[in-house]
């Protein structure tokens, strides 16, 4: 009977752990738009204008996000409600994040040149979009998939530390996911664009998606120069953040209580594994990939260059793996009182 159960269990994690990936990497187009009523574009232009139409919602204005990089020329941006045509901008290379009123159209003129164009219209920040979902599902699904594959080696270790502790460290993995994270990786795209001579608008930053949207940095002004660095500016910062916080649990683990210890751990943990996405953003122009594309880096050295904090937090993991090596005379603990 027991070996039907662990048969049936086994299978069952196997299904949810597929469910989980499906879910993350699905296609944005094979999510029901009654799921997730988005309105993204995505190509190449041909000379002639692209248009796209908010989707329907219950708010009066929506988020919209443009991406252009022109071969030569610039690119108007224009909103049409009606009749009437508001230029927004126009740029040959950049990014742009604003609200646009529900009902009205967004309309990308290459004015006969070429390039590419990236659009997305979401009227809220939705489970099922596709960035929610690479953001929450992807990291659910590599996680349990860790957790799978170790589940013997991990289950000694998570009977001695008992039923409180491991709900303090999960509590802790959920804080941080929902509101440091988002609150650092937004803050490196600030730090990083005004570093390098953007103008923030303090006003349109949204830092959780505790408010029912997505996070996101908001400019006034951002350089054509600036915009790299801003980008790489999302890994970097949470990157550099969860190596001070071991640099500071190497020097305080003696003298720590369990629970600080804890926190500090736990908290560069889920900071450094969030490097992963440098992985799925190779040669996508975005984060890393965009500050390699701005440096001139081709073949291996943009590989390295984009990938380099998920190398660096690599490298912490093996750090923090013989630091918890079991020795012959005590077991691997977390440190402190």
């Amino acid at each position: 009977m027991s070996d039907v159960r662990h048969t049936i269990g086994a299978a069952l994690w196997v299904a949810i752990l597929s469910f989980v990936l499906l879910l993350a990497v699905a296609p944005q187009s094979y999510i029901p738009e009654y799921f997730s009523p988005a309105a993204a574009a995505k190509g190449r232009f041909a000379g002639i204008p692209i248009r796209l139409a908010t989707p329907e919602g219950g708010k009066a204005d929506v988020a919209a996000t443009v991406r252009i990089h022109m071969d030569q020329g610039q690119c108007r941006v224009s909103l049409q409600r009606g009749t009437d045509l508001t230029v927004l901008f126009g740029t040959g290379e950049g990014y742009w994040r604003g609200r646009i009123p529900t009902g009205s159209e967004l309309v990308l003129d290459p004015q006969g040149d070429v390039g590419d164009y990236d659009i997305t219209i979401d009227p809220k920040w939705q489970l099922l979009a596709a960035g929610t979902r690479r953001f929450l599902f992807l990291p659910m699904a590599i996680a349990m998939a860790v957790v799978s594959l170790a589940a013997r080696r991990l289950r000694p270790h998570a009977t001695k530390l008992g039923a409180k502790r491991i709900l303090f460290i999960a509590a802790t993995a959920v804080i941080s996911g929902l509101m440091l994270y988002p609150i650092v990786h937004e803050g490196g795209h600030m730090v990083f664009g005004m570093l390098f001579g953007a103008k923030p608008s303090w006003d349109g930053v949204v830092w959780t998606c505790l408010g029912g949207e997505e996070p996101h940095t908001a400019f006034s002004y951002l350089p054509e120069s600036a915009a790299p660095f801003m980008s790489a500016g999302g890994p970097i910062l949470p990157t550099l953040v969860a190596l001070l916080l071991l640099v500071i649990w190497r020097f305080r683990c003696k003298s720590a209580s369990w629970s600080e210890s804890a926190t500090l751990v736990s908290i560069a943990v889920l900071f450094l594994f969030s490097t992963l996405g440098c992985l799925f953003e190779l040669y996508r122009n975005t984060h890393m990939d965009a500050l390699s594309v701005h440096f001139g880096l081709t073949g291996p050295l943009r590989i390295a260059f984009s990938l380099s904090p998920l190398l660096v937090a690599t490298a912490a993991y093996v750090w923090l793996g013989m630091k918890w090596k079991p020795s012959p005379k005590h077991e691997p603990d977390m440190h402190g009182k």
